[in-house]
């Protein structure tokens, strides 16, 4: 799967030279947690609330700062036209938790490692969903099983089985 699948776009962008003040609002107004720093269709950086609070709260930086002064630089994105694969290479290579999404040096949108993990999640879900199924019948035919009984190729015997070792009506070897 591409990375565009996932893209939040189009990103909320800020110019180099707006305050650290602006960005903050303009994060809460959208209620977006980083902003790609852009200047002319070019990226330059990504400004987080990591950023904001640490340098300019922690450290007492004046809310007119520019934000060119507190973006974590270099920015770090894959192309437009990677593959997932591509991105989780990134998140883990890079330890970011964002990634800026680029055609060529435009910022298109952004990818967070927890939509990532909501696809991969999703992903999963529906690949156990028809084995959970499965699972589900098999382990009603066991239940409602009489010792003597023949479940599948084996007999189940009841609570000694269990004892001995068998396991969804298989004697253990």
């Amino acid at each position: 799967m591409r990375v565009v699948f996932l893209v939040i776009a189009p990103p909320v962008t800020v110019l180099p030279g707006a305050m650290a003040q602006q960005a903050a609002r303009r994060m809460d107004d959208e209620v977006v947690g980083c902003v790609p720093v852009a200047d002319r269709d070019v990226l330059r950086s990504i400004v987080t609330e990591r950023d904001l609070f640490v340098c300019a709260l922690a450290v007492g930086v004046c809310p007119k700062t520019p934000v060119s002064w507190l973006m974590s630089a270099p920015a770090v994105g894959v192309d437009v036209a990677d593959n997932l694969s591509v991105a989780c290479r990134t998140f883990r290579q890079r330890g970011v938790w964002r990634l800026a999404v680029l055609d060529g040096q435009r910022p298109v949108g952004l990818l967070a490692i927890d939509d990532v993990f909501l696809d991969v999640l999703q992903w999963l879900s529906d690949l156990l969903g028809p084995l959970s199924w499965s699972a589900q019948l098999w382990g009603r035919r066991l239940c409602d099983a009489i010792p003597g009984e023949t479940v599948g190729n084996a007999e189940w015997t009841g609570t000694a089985d269990r004892a001995a070792g068998v396991s969804r009506g298989r004697r253990a070897p």
